[in-house]
């Protein structure tokens, strides 16, 4: 259901969902469950940060990948309110992911390490929020 919302709307994710799973939900419930899963999304990723930090003097010093890429960058997006009021938000959005060194030549344009598996996070947060998180996913994956 998360994923039918890339058709960019509830409405839209009702439609996908209807027209290939043969599910019959109205677009207010695709939005509460939508919703429900992000909310529950957040608060395991939350925990995880935390229990990174909690647990700060007691990692092991065991081997990580090799190559490690971690990236992040900002946007804009207009939030709704509960007012009904549209605002602007900062948005922060950090990717972590295992990847296999690209060498350069000379003849080619350099493309970037290719990516093994990519876990991404996400948030509203202060930009300091988004480092921790990406911290934490980081040690996760090695």
């Amino acid at each position: 259901m998360c994923e039918a919302n890339l058709a960019g709307s509830f409405e839209g994710a009702a439609r996908l969902l209807r027209s290939v799973g043969g599910l019959e939900l109205s677009a207010k419930r695709v939005q509460l469950i939508t919703e429900r899963i992000g909310q529950k999304l957040v608060e395991e990723r939350d925990e995880a940060t935390e229990r990174f930090f909690e647990a700060a003097g007691e990692r092991s010093a065991a081997p990580g990948a090799r190559l490690m890429v971690i990236t992040a960058d900002g946007g804009r997006l207009q939030t709704r309110q509960p007012d009904g009021s549209v605002i602007w938000r900062e948005d922060k959005v950090g990717a972590v992911y295992e990847a296999f060194g690209a060498p350069e030549r000379s003849d080619d344009e350099y493309q970037g390490p290719k990516p093994i598996a990519r876990s991404v996070v996400a948030t509203l947060e202060p930009w300091e929020s988004l480092g921790d998180h990406l911290s934490a996913l980081a040690d996760r994956r090695g």
